[in-house]
């Protein structure tokens, strides 16, 4: 049989297929996580959380927080209430962040699904996009104490408390972004919801996310669960029994994390207006596990709504002042911690010396368990069609990588090159997408 090779190929280099007799799928993505452990080995543990968030240009408040939670639990320590109420505010202003910039700025060029979200709705404009940005930013760095990188947390408190001001700015800010993700809600209903029901591709993956005591999703503190995909519960606990089992993935199937994950997960939204947004979905999809991949742009904007409800009903419980932020540390330990950034579950861990340097550090990146379901999800796409590459098949491969881009090039377009070799090289036909 004439083998032949299909390589799609972004401007982010991520794809690589080969297809003869059978599939193979590699996916080469920069090992970040490995590359920080090292680099961070003898370093003070408290530059940790400020280190973190700029190795990751998608999750970055996810990472700080993260780390910052790791060396809570490195130093055997409690984080005040206030300081925990200024963690939990900037978690859902980090998951709104990185949502509204996939939603509007990272999507393929095209003018179906929700890459039209903006263009197809008169009352959705760009320039609303960039207030809500900018709102969020603000918001970000009055919480965080700086814009996008925050460093205002810090293991066991806060820096320093908020003033009075900044905390009247921020309870305005975070109800224009409650209005605005309604907005983004009622625009999605239309042609875009359409769309994701057309679409036939579907992955089976494990579930990775993080729940509260009433088995809903929380974006911050909680229980890490893992389902199966069927939806039955195959593994639950703390973050360091949980990153033990990634690490060491030996399952048939990949894991999937991020919004489809935790809609199979944590299957109910804790606030009202994404609680009934979710229904909507369920009524049109199915009970989860759902395994539509691109069910994750309507989950998405699910999210959006709901971290901005969490947001609007955090902030009434912050309190401004210095006092009480801060509480004393003990001897380091092994400290292992889990948050939920919106690309997935981000996972830190470290062990510190008695002079407060690192030793050991682990991270558990979202990008390298995506790439496992990204090339499943390929993979499907190469079987359905019996190795026949044709215009469908292309359009297929592109809207697979859409639906996971944004974890690997965050705020950039991208196009998909699919050419068609023979066992030569030569080529005999390509695509590009969009």
């Amino acid at each position: 049989m004439e083998s032949k090779r299909i390589m799609p190929v972004s401007h982010f280099g991520l794809v690589k297929l080969t297809t003869g007799d059978s599939v193979a799928v590699s996916i080469p993505v920069q090992a970040a996580g490995d590359g920080f452990s090292l680099y961070v080995r003898g370093r003070l543990a408290e530059d940790l959380p400020l280190y973190a968030q700029r190795r990751d240009a998608r999750c970055g408040i996810a990472q700080h927080l993260a780390a910052v939670s790791a060396l809570d639990k490195c130093y055997q320590v409690e984080p005040s209430a206030k300081a925990l109420n200024v963690r939990h505010a900037l978690a859902y202003l980090g998951v709104y962040f990185d949502h509204l910039k996939q939603l509007f700025m990272s999507r393929p060029n095209g003018t179906d699904g929700i890459s039209s979200l903006v263009s197809t709705n008169d009352g959705l404009e760009a320039n609303d996009v960039l207030d809500a940005l900018r709102a969020t930013a603000r918001a970000i760095e009055i919480l965080g104490g700086r814009g996008v990188t925050p460093e205002r947390v810090i293991p066991s408190g806060l820096t320093k408390g908020i003033s009075d001001e900044e905390l009247v700015v921020t309870k305005d800010i975070s109800s224009k972004l409650l209005s605005f993700s309604l907005r983004v809600e009622e625009a999605f209903r239309g042609s875009s919801v359409e769309w994701v029901k057309k679409q036939e591709i579907h992955t089976e993956a494990y579930s990775l996310a993080t729940v509260d005591d009433q088995g809903a999703c929380s974006f911050y503190g909680g229980t890490l669960r893992i389902v199966d995909p069927k939806g039955a519960e195959f593994a639950k606990g703390n973050a360091k029994k949980i990153l033990a089992k990634v690490s060491n993935w030996k399952e048939d199937l990949p894991l999937r994390v991020g919004v489809l994950a935790r809609l199979n997960v944590g299957c109910q939204p804790s606030t009202p207006h994404a609680k009934h947004s979710q229904d909507e979905l369920l009524q049109a999809l199915g009970k989860p596990p759902i395994h539509l991949a691109a069910a994750g742009h309507w989950a998405t904007v699910i999210e959006l709504v709901q971290a901005a409800e969490l947001l609007a009903q955090k902030v009434e419980e912050l309190e401004t002042g210095g006092l009480d932020i801060n509480s004393s540390l003990s001897g380091p330990v092994e400290g292992v911690a889990a948050v939920e950034g919106a690309c997935g579950t981000v996972i830190h861990r470290y062990v510190l010396d008695e002079q407060g340097l690192v030793t050991e550090a682990q991270i558990a990146p979202t990008g390298k368990v995506l790439v496992s379901e990204l090339s499943a999800a390929i993979s499907a796409v190469l079987d359905d069609s019996k190795h026949k590459v044709t215009a469908q098949t292309a359009d297929q491969i592109a809207q697979v990588i859409a639906a996971y881009q944004p974890a690997f090039a965050p705020e950039a377009g991208f196009s998909v090159l699919i050419t068609n070799q023979d066992e030569k090289g030569k080529m005999i036909e390509q695509w590009r997408k969009p």
